[in-house]
């Protein structure tokens, strides 16, 4: 019975200490720190990939899918809800400002979503750093107000998530064959 309560103790012990280990590193303020002496392979930040959320690739897939699964709707009714943006801090104003966005909402992530990436600790990739700072990216809803927040940013392009997608006539395809089919469309188009 002691295991049992020790058990879960080591794990959250063992994640609180991995969280400090990678919140340090990627401090834009240390950069003492070598990468080697976590222990933790490095992430590879690769080539730039064919999103397949991106509303253009959706619209090009939903147009290949046969006009029998349709069911009268039409590529004008599928609407973004996102949009995909890397915020570019180049300061310590900058960078701390991100921490006033409503995780909530908003989900930074520390490397480009659209980019092949390995597993291991992801370290600043010189392609996307500015004056020291990398950068953060997100998929942010259409209608978050980003004045908000005082760091630049780049827009990408208008997404959407897959199983929601956002048409004018919300009875539509709520049947998972009609999502099949998209997602199955989608693969083929983005390879």
């Amino acid at each position: 019975m002691r295991n049992f309560f020790l058990f879960p103790l080591l794990l959250i012990l063992l994640s609180a200490c991995q969280k400090d280990i990678l919140t340090t590193i990627n401090s834009p303020s240390n950069d003492k720190i070598s990468y080697e002496e976590v222990g933790l392979p490095y992430a590879v930040i690769g080539e730039k990939q064919d999103n397949p959320l991106e509303i253009n690739n959706v619209i090009s897939a939903f147009n290949q899918l046969p006009a029998s699964t349709k069911d009268g709707v039409n590529a004008a009714d599928i609407n973004p809800t996102h949009k995909y943006i890397a915020f570019t801090p180049s300061n310590d104003d900058e960078y701390y400002a991100l921490d006033d966005i409503d995780e909530d909402e908003v989900t930074l992530s520390a490397y480009p979503l659209d980019y092949d990436v390995t597993d291991g600790l992801i370290v600043p990739d010189e392609r996307f750093v500015k004056n020291g700072y990398s950068y953060r990216w997100a998929y942010v809803p259409v209608d978050y107000d980003l004045s908000t927040i005082q760091c630049p940013y780049i827009y990408y392009y208008d997404i959407f998530p897959q199983q929601k997608m956002p048409l004018r006539n919300p009875e539509h395809h709520s049947h998972p064959i009609f999502w099949m089919l998209l997602n199955k469309s989608l693969m083929k188009f983005v390879g």
